[in-house]
């Protein structure tokens, strides 16, 4: 008896963990089709489709998108409702949904220093030439406290503090750190580049007022 109620026990904690970490398609949302993005790829999607001989205009190829995307979660949602408070408290959700279209406005991260009245770059991830502690900064559990999206990071002061303090540390000499988001777009082939590259979340620290 008792191995049977461990092997029912066994295969609901597989079964729903199976079901929470299951990849579905990203919900595709009426914000979603205000990006140019999205908007090309459907335009190409449709004449690919009716390409091949198949008549679709593109408001049907949306509607069987949007019904792709949005009934599994339907499905799913209510059966992992009874565990979800378990979830909060282990911490152990495994959720994620695919990439279904690129991220047109990434964010750069740049790390500052200043010596006097002259800055200079420490870090800047789209520069592969100023990698200060970049191995550390690659790292996906390191990127996961920094990378932003259309909010702040939660953890972005401590995160700064903590970098900052690494600063003075190998740069004795250092008065002020400042780490800044860069809001970049890129573009489609054929477009002009955007150049332009928007500071957010912008944070100095001076010496001796970091936290770590």
């Amino acid at each position: 008896m008792r191995d049977h109620l461990r092997a029912v026990l066994l295969a609901l904690v597989v079964g729903v963990n199976g079901l929470a970490a299951l990849q579905l398609p990203a919900r595709i949302t009426d914000k979603d089709l205000q990006n140019p993005v999205v908007r090309d790829e459907l335009t190409m999607w449709t004449d690919l489709i009716v390409g091949v001989g198949v008549p679709l205009s593109e408001d049907q190829l949306l509607q069987g998108v949007r019904l792709v995307s949005q009934t599994p979660h339907a499905i799913r949602k209510p059966i992992l409702a009874p565990f979800r408070p378990l979830y909060r408290i282990t911490w152990s959700w495994q959720g994620w949904g695919l990439f279904d279209t690129p991220d047109s406005r990434p964010h750069i991260l740049r790390v500052e220093g200043r010596r006097d009245a002259d800055w200079f770059i420490l870090y800047d991830s789209a520069n592969p030439d100023q990698r200060w502690m970049g191995a550390t900064l690659h790292y996906r559990r390191v990127r996961a406290l920094y990378a932003p999206g259309n909010r702040k990071p939660r953890h972005w002061e401590p995160f700064v503090d903590w970098l900052a303090g690494v600063a003075f540390e190998d740069f004795p000499d250092l008065e002020e750190v400042r780490v800044t988001a860069l809001r970049t777009h890129t573009t489609l082939p054929g477009e002009e580049p955007d150049l332009n590259r928007k500071p957010r979340f912008v944070r100095s620290v001076l010496r001796g007022e970091d936290t770590r």
